[in-house]
């Protein structure tokens, strides 16, 4: 039987990935700052901007439920990486910086 990737699937990723940032987790259009998922036809984060709003910090391309999962996955596997190094610096600008100049 084939995995069923579901939206409580999503859902349960972006809450681990918004942990992992530092990022609020939107309850209403109020909570400004925060970030909220967007599910309507595929899915892709949305915060909402204090000036009112939404912005799209990771762009504006829709995934399915599964390509979410599995690229947050990915992601925190990363971040977790990242964070057991031993001079514990997370993510530094010069890291990803460096990355995309070279």
């Amino acid at each position: 039987m084939a995995n069923r990737y579901t939206k409580k699937l999503a859902q349960n990723q972006f809450v681990r990935l918004c942990d992992a940032l530092g990022k609020k987790v939107a309850t209403s259009y109020a909570d400004k700052g925060a970030w909220a998922l967007d599910t309507y036809q595929g899915v892709k984060i949305v915060e909402y901007l204090p000036t009112g709003g939404e912005g799209q910090p990771m762009g504006y391309t829709r995934y399915t439920y599964r390509e979410f999962y599995e690229m947050v996955d990915f992601t925190l596997r990363c971040i977790a990486i990242d964070r057991n190094q031993p001079d514990h610096i997370y993510w530094p600008a010069d890291k990803i910086t460096n990355t995309i100049n070279n």
